[in-house]
């Protein structure tokens, strides 16, 4: 689709409370979690490395929705 340009979606939904989101945008996914899980497994155990693993963490809860277990984890 070029910009300014619409679409009609046409379909069924079945479910409890269906739902269908599309999201279309310029900028790539973010992949929060794979990125997370990369800094927190890095290898090395130097005060800069465990720097770099903490901070993201401690922000997570802003980025993203966690449950009550992941805040635990965190």
């Amino acid at each position: 689709m070029k910009k300014g340009e619409k679409a009609d979606f046409q379909g069924d939904i079945n479910g409890a409370d269906p739902t269908a989101i599309l999201e279309i945008s310029s900028i790539p996914p973010l992949n929060l979690g794979e990125r997370l899980e990369d800094l927190i497994s890095y290898p090395h155990g130097c005060a800069e490395q465990i720097t770099s693993t903490a901070f993201p963490q401690l922000s997570l809860g802003e980025l993203t929705e966690l449950s009550v277990a992941q805040k635990n984890t965190i």
